[in-house]
């Protein structure tokens, strides 16, 4: 360790240089002189790691939902867009939900798309080139929460599986520079904007809460999954700009 001699040196720089490479292939992202060319070059990053697609939604601080208000990229097809946006299938969407609640990454495949919901959206996502790949939750210091996805058209066999998880590592260090080059620019997306209220469905969630039911209670009541039950309660969080139900309930 307190080494100084030359042939300890080489090794530590060595070392070093292997270590940096994968941060030197994504330099591009740190250099970027606008948000424009930024969103170039994620989209052109994401492709050379093999991935016909990317999505990034970013919220840059408490008060605001994911994926209603957050900053976003992708070259996802405008028409599925506006389809997932105006049908709101991010309520349902089994992927926004864990990384809401989650920090592990999570495998996109039909297996994750439980609910006859669920499976509705995945075959419409399918339909539009989004069939597998992995999604990379976000969650900043400062309280930023978000996700990044890497989809392919491409059936979810084991060997594109196996592919995936052993450019892992890569992936979370491209989620990190993601975040830390995107967040500037999320930052300024209405900046004066009030907290949201709460929607019908969040309000009735919390409503049962306060009479003492678990997610699991709420599920059955409301007729969804525990994970949409979970979803509601961290967008009411976000809201409330609080950490736990509890602290919600009180609010």
């Amino acid at each position: 360790g307190g080494c100084k001699c030359s042939r300890c040196r080489e090794h530590f720089n060595g070392l070093f240089g292997v270590a940096m490479k994968p941060i030197g292939y994504f330099s591009e992202l740190l250099m970027a002189n606008s948000e424009e060319h930024w969103g170039r070059i994620f989209i052109k990053t994401a492709q050379k790691e093999g991935f016909d697609f990317a999505f990034l939604a970013l919220v840059p601080r408490h008060g605001m939902q994911l994926l209603e208000d957050a900053y976003v990229k992708s070259n996802y097809d405008p028409e599925w867009r506006r389809k997932y946006d105006q049908n709101n299938l991010a309520n349902i969407d089994p992927t926004v939900s864990h990384c809401v609640m989650h920090t592990a990454p999570i495998m996109w495949s039909p297996e994750l798309f439980c609910t006859r919901e669920q499976k509705r959206l995945y075959e419409a996502a399918s339909s539009h080139g989004l069939r597998s790949g992995i999604c990379l939750p976000i969650h900043g210091p400062r309280g930023e929460v978000g996700l990044l996805s890497f989809i392919n058209d491409e059936p979810p066999e084991a060997a594109l599986q196996r592919k995936i998880v052993r450019h892992l590592p890569r992936l979370s260090l491209l989620r990190d520079i993601v975040f830390e080059t995107a967040v500037e620019y999320a930052s300024r997306v209405n900046p004066y904007k009030q907290p949201p209220p709460l929607t019908r469905r969040e309000l009735e969630c919390l409503i049962w809460s306060a009479a003492g039911k678990s997610s699991w209670d709420i599920a059955k009541i409301i007729g969804r999954s525990e994970s949409v039950v979970n979803y509601h309660f961290a967008n009411i969080r976000l809201k409330f700009n609080v950490s736990t139900r509890r602290e919600a309930v009180a609010k």
